[in-house]
């Protein structure tokens, strides 16, 4: 596909600016493994995201770190499109870090979660 070639290939500055442009998947079904170079960039920063300070609070959750919220909301919002319109959704690897996200004390990063965890429920059933 395409658009996993490009997003591998897109320098770590650009990388989010690039998901924020998809609004709506226009790319038809995939197989999700065809992502995990993608998938494993993005994974990086959500495990950077969800790294305790102190004894409770997550990373995303200091004051300070907006840009960092805005990333990870971007993030969800993304895997979610993907994950929608992917096969072998199973591969999907990044469970750790999306429950340690349910600990945010940040609606919106509550909501994306929720809502990715919602297109996995859809795509059981």
């Amino acid at each position: 596909m395409l658009l996993a070639k490009r997003l591998a290939e897109c320098p770590d500055n650009e990388l989010i600016n690039e998901l924020r442009e998809i609004k709506v998947w226009n790319y038809g079904k995939c197989e999700l493994g065809l992502w995990a170079d993608v998938l494993d960039r993005l994974d990086s920063i959500l495990e950077s995201a969800v790294t305790k300070v102190g004894k409770w609070m997550l990373r995303l959750d200091l004051p300070g770190e907006e840009k960092l919220v805005s990333d990870v909301v971007t993030i969800l919002e993304f895997t979610g499109h993907l994950i929608e319109h992917s096969i072998y959704r199973y591969l999907y690897g990044s469970w750790p870090h999306i429950l340690s996200l349910f600990g945010s004390s940040n609606l919106d990063v509550l909501l994306a979660a929720l809502g990715l965890a919602y297109n996995f429920r859809l795509n059981i059933l």
